[in-house]
């Protein structure tokens, strides 16, 4: 995956760098350090992913990603976009101009390396869907599946529970993670379970994950606990949810 990557603080380009360098199959075609560089440099170089700090000198990276899906780079087609910022309260924009993914600094690996792979699924899943479908699904198919309704720049987006990997907390908004993109909606932990099924079980004070999307509990020491969910992600289970994690994991993934 060809990647640009722009942050105006040198010390986190480096750590980008470095990072990114343990990430397969992935290659820095570009480093701005401003807006404009990084519009140019995307505009001009047509890299599958952009990953753009919010807050830097000239354009923000907000004002880029909308540029640049109002006139795709010449490959064709605009590259993902992750965000960094020091602050959540960009996320709402962040998702309106249809964000892969959203990162708080100082930027965990594993956190990179799943917006990564979250950005490589989502460009090969919208290149198959510019393809022929065998089974498309109905209108009455997609109405029929529980979702959360999410909105958006263009309206309301049905997102169905069956996709979501696992919701992580911003505030007063929460991150809705499928295994291709991001979406953001406003609402708070506490109120979250009345809207989703018994598949979900919070296992964080910041962290909801829908256990028929786990694939393996990993039981460190001290009582460490880590999911391993379908996407790739990795979460820690918060000390108060260990119980209730333990148990789910010995019945199978039944509630007792």
């Amino acid at each position: 995956m060809r990647v640009v990557i722009a942050d105006d603080e040198p010390v986190a380009l480096r750590g980008l760098r470095s990072m990114l360098a343990a990430v397969p199959a992935v290659e820095i075609v570009g480093e701005a350090r401003t807006g404009d560089e990084a519009l140019t440099m995307i505009t001009g170089s047509a890299p599958e992913l952009a990953i753009l700090d919010i807050q830097m000198p000239g354009l923000s990276g907000l004002t880029v990603a909308a540029r640049l899906g109002a006139q795709p780079a010449s490959g064709g087609a605009a590259p993902e976009i992750v965000f960094l910022s020091a602050y959540d309260r960009y996320a709402a924009d962040a998702f309106a101009v249809e964000a892969t993914d959203y990162l708080l600094k100082p930027v965990r690996p594993e956190r990179l390396r799943e917006a990564v792979e979250r950005a490589r699924r989502r460009r090969t899943e919208r290149a198959a869907a510019r393809g022929p479908t065998e089974n498309p699904l109905t209108t009455a198919d997609i109405l029929a599946r529980p979702a959360l309704q999410v909105p958006d720049r263009h309206g309301d987006v049905a997102v169905p529970l069956d996709e979501l990997v696992w919701i992580e907390a911003a505030k007063d908004y929460a991150l809705l993670h499928t295994r291709t993109r991001t979406h953001i909606l406003r609402i708070t932990m506490a109120e979250l379970p009345s809207r989703l099924s018994a598949d979900f079980l919070r296992v964080h004070r910041s962290a909801v994950v829908s256990w028929p999307m786990m694939r393996r509990v990993i039981f460190g020491l001290k009582g460490a606990i880590t999911l391993l969910l379908a996407d790739g992600t990795e979460v820690q289970v918060g000390p108060s949810y260990a119980q209730t994690v333990r148990a789910r994991w010995r019945n199978g993934g039944n509630l007792s």
